[in-house]
């Protein structure tokens, strides 16, 4: 799989940072107990913390230092997701049933909160304060978007360079603020530094154009969860954004009808679908999705890196456009 291929070099530090996650969630007895380990079955593909180990791994070394920053990158991101579950209702996490379906909405946002805290309190524990300050701006950006994202619920008028700040924020800000620290542990001056946070931000936003494009086209049982989920809780992403600006003044009118309608139903979805794909939604976000993907690479191939992790690097881009889920 491509996967091992870029996360073959660091597989031993992301062992490592999969042994600090099950420590922090190795709570006994109550209701934290219970939650704690229903988010470790749901275990994700650790891609930020494998960027931040890439851009770190010096001589086919990574400092412990790096690793737990991975670690904590990580747990933001966990964080974000239990939020967005239950912001979204969602019912289904990577094929299993989310927190806030199981249990509660004050139960999913309390556990976020208490992933967010502890992760904020591990740095300062450890003395990274350089680390706290990138990811406590990082935090600051992504909750933002996430207001902006409300602000603008089922805008149907809402532009490419509105959904390009939306993401930017609520998901190229965590990938950017890792290969940040990344650069930082390996000691890289501050123009390197600067680089590698383009880097995250352009295949963060690579990532999130195909991971909204597969909520209209992707295979459920691959995706581990239902699709619509966009439409549903009101986000007017690029593949519609892309299709409207391409539909005449009654296939507009026609669109607004469906999805303002709320229930997709007797075939309406199917014709939602049609419709981007008709009207170049789809092939607009590959092309998209592609472009930042070259752009992350031309930045990381102008900057020195590890020898494996140059290979790695090159491998976790053409996967992001390239991935089913």
């Amino acid at each position: 799989m491509v996967e091992q291929t870029f996360q073959g070099a660091v597989q031993d530090e992301l062992s490592q940072v999969d042994r600090h996650i099950g420590e922090f969630f190795a709570v006994s007895g109550g209701l934290v107990g219970q939650v704690s380990r229903h988010v470790l079955a749901t275990n994700g593909k650790r891609l930020r913390p494998t960027l931040l180990l890439l851009v770190a791994r010096r001589q086919g070394r990574v400092s412990e230092t790096a690793v737990l920053a991975a670690s904590v990158v990580e747990l933001i991101h966990i964080a974000t997701l239990i939020h967005d579950d239950s912001i979204d209702r969602s019912m289904l996490r990577r094929g299993l049933p989310t927190i806030n379906s199981i249990y509660s909405d004050q139960v999913s946002i309390i556990m976020g909160d208490f992933v967010y805290s502890k992760a904020f309190a591990l740095l300062v524990d450890h003395g990274l304060f350089a680390e706290m300050r990138i990811l406590a701006q990082a935090a600051h950006v992504m909750s933002h978007g996430e207001m902006l994202q409300l602000e603008r619920k089922n805008r149907l008028h809402s532009t490419e360079a509105e959904y390009l700040e939306i993401i930017d924020e609520k998901t190229a800000s965590l990938f950017a603020a890792a290969c940040e620290i990344g650069a930082m542990a390996r000691g890289v001056d501050e123009d390197g530094v600067a680089a590698w946070r383009r880097f995250g931000r352009e295949y963060g936003r690579a990532f999130q154009i195909t991971d909204d494009l597969f909520d209209f086209i992707g295979e459920e049982a691959v995706m581990g969860k239902a699709r619509g989920s966009d439409i549903r809780s009101g986000r007017v992403t690029l593949p519609l954004i892309a299709a409207l600006g391409n539909a005449s003044a009654r296939e507009r009118a026609r669109i607004e009808e469906i999805v303002m309608g709320g229930g997709m139903v007797d075939g309406l979805w199917e014709e939602l679908v049609a419709f981007i794909d008709a009207k170049g939604g789809v092939d607009y976000c590959l092309e998209q999705a592609a472009h930042h993907a070259r752009e992350a690479a031309s930045i990381a191939g102008d900057l020195e890196v590890d020898a494996d992790s140059r290979f790695a690097l090159a491998a976790v881009v053409e996967q992001v456009v390239r991935r089913r889920r």
